[in-house]
């Protein structure tokens, strides 16, 4: 593992690098999890969190080591993987679950727990390190994005958005803003009808889990 990495963190080390953007993910949907490749398990599960979580590392190991003062940033995006929970929310768990993508999920929710105590860890050492202090880190977690892979499974999905309008909105929000943010007004807005309709939170994932694995499988 740490060949796979060592050309990529020279190559780093060696050039004027002040942003990193993880967003990469295998996914896999299977109507049956009984039956779900074991290799595949592995691959998604790994994909989904190794190289994330070590490109972090370097990076900001990178970004310490950094003179002047330059401003640098960390942007992770995984999923929609939780939502607000109060008033009728309350009767329901906050996460979104989507069925049929149960490692893709896993993967998803691993790196936005793994975002968060990042940026905490760094919160707290800029208050006594001056390296730490111009480093920025942004967890989008979105909801549907449709993409050309994405777009027979996924368009039909309300607040739904195409992936040059998603990453137009990242980029917007890169030195404006820091934590988690959904990236686009629908993603948001999904949350809050979700809290105001709850039953949404369990029927629409559903769906969204069904359509994807019936069009993966499809092929």
């Amino acid at each position: 593992m740490n060949n796979f990495f060592k050309d990529i963190e020279e190559w780093i080390n060696s050039n004027n690098v002040s942003i990193l953007i993880n967003n990469v993910g295998h996914r896999v949907a299977v109507l049956d999890y009984t039956k779900m490749d074991r290799n595949e398990i592995k691959n998604t599960i790994m994909c989904g969190t190794i190289p994330k979580s070590i490109l972090t590392q370097i990076a900001i190991n990178k970004f310490i080591s950094r003179v002047g003062g330059h401003r640098t940033w960390i942007i992770n995006i995984t999923a929609q993987c939780f939502t607000y929970n109060m008033g009728l929310g309350v009767m329901y768990k906050p996460g979104i679950t989507v069925p049929y993508l149960a490692c893709y999920e896993a993967a998803n929710a691993y790196g936005y727990y793994h975002s968060e105590s990042i940026l905490e860890e760094i919160r707290i050492k800029k208050q006594g390190d001056k390296r730490y202090k111009k480093i920025e880190i942004l967890n989008i977690t979105p909801g549907a994005v449709i993409t050309d892979r994405t777009k027979a499974a996924m368009d039909w999905i309300p607040f739904s958005c195409t992936d040059s309008i998603f990453a137009r909105n990242i980029v917007k929000l890169i030195g404006n803003l820091e934590g988690q943010q959904c990236a686009y007004w629908g993603h948001e807005l999904s949350n809050i009808v979700m809290l105001i309709a709850p039953f949404l939170r369990r029927h629409m994932p559903r769906y969204v889990g069904y359509n994807i694995a019936i069009g993966q499988n499809s092929k």
